[in-house]
């Protein structure tokens, strides 16, 4: 008996979000989207990213947001990291947009270089004010107290700590 036959309720986190990229995957020259967490976990994902290759674009997009937030506290003269609305990279055959888009969540979008730049951004902005309730994901705990488990986040359900993650 294969898991999903045991367990047909068993969700994947890429089920929660993935619906919030839809009328993004729509624009013109756009390839794929995510919705991770700021530390890295899938959210959702475009049906046409395989899911190694989004785990590790989430892995990625992490870092950057993270490195974002370090260098503007840097510039900024503040001792602490200062929040990241968006960073655009430009490559040779296209760009990659990360918005933040709640507390702890972030939305990135990969599009062709021939796409309308501003039609992307409002866009991300309109998903993210309709929907941002929906996206703000709490911040993930090791070990939390009262939890007995090392590993799970109090409440979630939710154990480990990265591409691995199980739901309980």
């Amino acid at each position: 008996m294969t898991t999903a036959a045991r367990h047909p309720r068993l969700r994947t986190t890429e089920e929660t979000m993935s619906w919030v990229l839809d009328p993004l995957t729509e624009i013109p020259h756009v390839r794929h989207a995510v919705v991770l967490t700021t530390d890295g976990l899938i959210e959702g994902r475009s049906a046409d990213l395989p899911r190694a290759d989004a785990e590790g674009a989430s892995a990625m997009l992490a870092s950057i947001m993270s490195a974002s937030r370090g260098l503007l506290g840097a510039y900024e003269g503040s001792a602490g990291a200062s929040p990241v609305r968006q960073v655009v990279i430009e490559g040779h055959d296209g760009y990659a947009f990360l918005t933040s888009a709640g507390e702890n969540t972030v939305i990135s979008v990969y599009a062709d270089i021939d796409v309308d730049l501003g039609v992307v951004a409002h866009e991300v902005q309109v998903q993210v004010k309709k929907l941002r309730r929906a996206m703000d994901s709490p911040p993930r705990e090791t070990g939390a107290a009262g939890t007995g488990v090392p590993g799970r986040a109090a409440g979630t359900g939710v154990t480990g700590t990265g591409a691995a993650d199980t739901v309980s």
